[in-house]
């Protein structure tokens, strides 16, 4: 039994997914094999595509990120996919290894040691 024909055409993948593929395969998969062709310009290309992609939909662990990293500010949404990336990333390298209280995060003291150089 077949069921009845859509009024519209249905992608088979919505924006968020999309948004997934790029940033977390093709981007960085079209990176490594321009690095590896030599071909500057394209690994160039590549990281600009990276850094403009929109970001995603929010989630879980961006939510929680900003409440433990950020002071919980919900104006804090980040605008591209590749600063969700890296707050993900710190998430991965440090909450994942603390407890819930944040007790003996290595992270502030991290943040605090930075030194903003200019060029």
């Amino acid at each position: 039994m077949r069921s009845a024909d859509l009024a519209q055409p249905q992608p088979l993948l919505g924006a968020a997914r999309v948004t997934d593929l790029a940033v977390n395969v093709v981007l960085p998969w079209f990176w490594v094999r321009a690095k590896e062709g030599g071909n500057t310009q394209l690994q160039a290309e590549a990281e600009r595509r990276y850094s403009a992609w929109p970001s995603a939909e929010d989630n879980s662990v961006l939510r929680l990120a900003r409440d433990r990293l950020l002071g919980g500010r919900n104006s804090a949404r980040l605008s591209s996919a590749a600063l969700q990336q890296g707050l993900l990333q710190v998430v991965r390298d440090f909450c994942d290894h603390s407890n819930a209280l944040c007790a003996d995060c290595k992270f502030p003291e991290l943040v605090r040691n930075w030194q903003i150089t200019a060029d």
